[in-house]
């Protein structure tokens, strides 16, 4: 970017420090109480298991908590490629480098496991769990296509996810930012 361009931002120098913290933050402070929602939900739903309203209402809360789980765990996961992407290219140590490079070799196998939950929760659960478009995919509005489109992420995920290929990861960023991955393929980003 030119200097004189008035429309180039260059990012703060303290991203990778800013997503760190916020990977932090969800590992410290969300994932417990978040998964004791869904633990006590999940026993509402055994509990009330002869009463269909009942039931309906505790099976609505626990997969929507499900499916919050899963976007909460992207936007982390978000947080942990910029970390360690930036961080990456930052460092001016070699082991520095390897530390970032585990970071996200660890965020590749975070949002894989995390994809295939969803896909789960996609295929299984009766809930609108999560707003659709009917007419058309976006990178604001998933489409009805919805568990397609994952399963061409997790695809993706297993064949590349191990690979130093920084067009992949600019492929990969793409689906978590604006929920589609381009027809095209991992190359035609």
């Amino acid at each position: 970017m030119s200097r004189h361009d008035p429309l180039a931002i260059s990012p703060p120098s303290d991203i990778p420090e800013q997503c760190d913290e916020s990977v932090r933050c969800f590992d410290a402070e969300v994932w417990g109480p978040l998964d004791k929602a869904i633990d006590l939900a999940e026993q509402a739903v055994d509990q009330a298991a002869s009463v269909t309203a009942a039931r309906e209402v505790f099976v609505d809360l626990r997969d929507r908590l499900v499916g919050y789980r899963c976007y909460a765990m992207t936007l982390r996961n978000l947080s942990a490629w910029i970390a360690g992407v930036h961080g990456y290219l930052k460092a001016d140590t070699e082991a520095g480098k390897q530390s970032r490079l585990t970071m996200v070799q660890e965020m590749v196998a975070s949002e894989l496991a995390n994809a295939k939950a969803l896909l789960k929760l996609w295929e299984s659960s009766v809930v609108d769990f999560m707003p659709l478009n009917a007419y058309t995919e976006t990178m604001h509005d998933y489409g009805v296509n919805f568990g397609e489109v994952l399963q061409r992420k997790i695809a993706l995920m297993e064949q590349y996810g191990d690979r130093l290929l920084w067009g992949y990861w600019s492929s990969v960023i793409r689906f978590f930012v604006f929920g589609y991955i381009q027809r095209e393929g991992v190359g035609g980003v």
